[in-house]
């Protein structure tokens, strides 16, 4: 088995195993407080709407047909169903364990489609085929970036659409100082009582970790999340970007986000959210979570692009070169004026006048327009 294979089957397992957790019902995400939850849905309202609801109206309907990536037990396709965004649902995911909790609820729900394991870093997509792609939260997890855009974009039909609720924040978690810094003054304050980690120790700050400590965790976690969006840019016609927050609330609540369950938690939340919204909005830092809508785009290739690159920079030599074969035959054409005897006589005259006849011009009360030529 390669090492790739590896990390794919531990990675498998890991999410295999999150289920469990999913079930418990205990807040372990920041995403799981149902106050930090609604706000985050409200930072992804589209001129108030859903973007369920957003997709409904463009497409003046439901989607024909939906694919999920990294659909996991099939929650987001689901809610994706049930908002009557598309009539039918497929999806695929790593983890065989979520794949059969997913096609149980879909059968439960009596949704068409299905889903299906496979990995979507080698996934190769039926053209025209989706009105609808989407992946939450689990893009950031992908390795194979450009082959999966190259084939969503392939795969969409003319009308479709491409949506990611993701995190595109720091890969591998490598947090930014000012992450961090901003974290700490805003953990000093909270009470003492919100900041205990479930072993019993107080939360001072959050660190940030070492890519083999991520890697130990989840082997694919966040492994190129920084240039989701720089891409997603250019493999589609981006439509609508919003910054869901999590640049600082990702950190804080880490490990400690089963404290705020009373009404000082929710206050203590509601302040963090309207400090990070306000450093957000006024770009003093960026969202580490984003909803992006795309579009069907005639792609050009990173091959295809540095052949046009290239053609255009040899376009620009020849031009460059033609000139200053231009320039020196017009230099040649000069020198040769210059050394006839027709110049050299005119030369001449040219300073008899005006040693000679000045005198002449200005006793006369006349004025010459023309300024002196320079003695050769």
């Amino acid at each position: 088995m390669s090492d790739y294979q590896t990390k794919l089957a531990r990675e498998s397992r890991k999410w295999g195993n999150h289920l469990r957790v999913e079930a418990s019902g205990e807040w372990h995400s920041w995403l799981d407080h149902p106050v930090i939850r609604a706000h985050y849905q409200e930072r992804a309202l589209i001129d108030g709407a859903t973007w369920e609801a957003w997709i409904i109206a463009q497409l003046d309907g439901p989607a024909a047909r939906s694919l999920d990536l990294g659909c996991g037990a099939g929650e987001k396709s689901l809610t994706v169903f049930r908002a009557n965004a598309t009539a039918r649902i497929e999806g695929m995911d790593i983890s065989e364990e979520r794949i059969q909790e997913g096609e149980k609820r879909r059968q439960e729900a009596n949704a068409a489609g299905g889903f299906r394991v496979a990995d979507v870093n080698s996934v190769a997509l039926e053209p025209n085929s989706y009105d609808l792609i989407f992946s939450c939260h689990s893009f950031h997890h992908f390795l194979n970036l450009e082959h999966i855009m190259a084939q969503v974009n392939s795969a969409l039909t003319p009308r479709g659409f491409f949506v990611l609720e993701e995190f595109v924040g720091p890969t591998q978690f490598q947090w930014t100082d000012e992450q961090i810094a901003t974290v700490r003054s805003t953990l000093g304050f909270a009470p003492e009582h919100l900041k205990r980690l479930r072993w019993d120790a107080i939360k001072e700050f959050e660190g940030r970790p070492t890519p083999a400590e991520v890697e130990a965790v989840s082997p694919f976690e966040a492994i190129r999340s920084a240039e989701i969006f720089p891409l997603f840019r250019r493999y589609f016609d981006v439509e609508v970007v919003r910054g869901l927050g999590g640049t600082i609330q990702h950190l804080l609540y880490n490990g400690i986000i089963h404290n705020f369950a009373d009404e000082e938690g929710a206050q203590f939340i509601e302040t963090v959210c309207n400090l990070e919204d306000t450093l957000i909005d006024m770009e003093m830092l960026p969202s580490d979570f984003m909803l992006l809508i795309g579009r069907k785009k005639n792609f050009v290739s990173a091959a295809e692009e540095q052949e046009v690159s290239v053609k255009r920079m040899l376009e620009r030599e020849r031009e460059v070169k033609l000139l200053r074969l231009q320039l020196k035959e017009k230099q040649v054409e000069i020198d040769n004026i210059k050394n006839s005897p027709g110049w050299r006589l005119l030369s001449r005259y040219g300073r008899l006048k005006y040693r000679y006849l000045l005198p002449v011009y200005k006793m006369l009360g006349l004025r010459s327009d023309r300024k002196k030529p320079p003695d050769r």
